[in-house]
C-alpha cells in the first residue's frame, strides 16, 4: 500500500543522500524529515556541468534528469539499492 511504497521510496533516497554526501557532492533537496520527498537534487562535486554528468550517467543506462542547473534524481519503489549504489560506480559520480 502507500505506506509501504513511501517507506521503500524515502529508504532509496536516504541512501542516494548518503551516498551524495560521502562522495562530495552539493545538496540542493532539503534533509528536514518533513520535507522530503522521492527527489533528491544536487550539484556535482568540483563545479561539473549537470548536463554532462546526466549523459555521462545516460551513457551507463542509469535514467536522470539535469534541470534548473541541478541534478534531479526521482528513485522509485521498483528501484532497489544496488542501482542507487551504481551511482557511484567509479568514474560515473564516486
Amino acid at each position: 500500500g502507500p505506506a509501504r511504497i513511501e517507506a521503500q521510496v524515502l529508504a532509496l533516497t536516504d541512501r542516494l543522500i548518503a551516498g551524495l554526501q560521502t562522495h562530495g557532492h552539493d545538496l540542493v533537496s532539503s534533509l528536514v524529515p518533513a520535507e522530503r520527498s522521492g527527489v533528491v537534487c544536487f550539484r556535482p562535486r568540483g563545479g561539473e556541468d549537470p548536463v554532462v554528468a546526466v549523459e555521462r550517467l545516460r551513457e551507463a543506462r542509469i535514467s536522470i534528469a539535469a534541470r534548473a542547473g541541478v541534478v534531479r534524481v526521482s528513485p522509485h519503489f521498483y528501484n532497489t539499492a544496488e542501482e542507487i549504489d551504481r551511482l557511484f560506480a567509479p568514474g560515473l559520480l564516486g
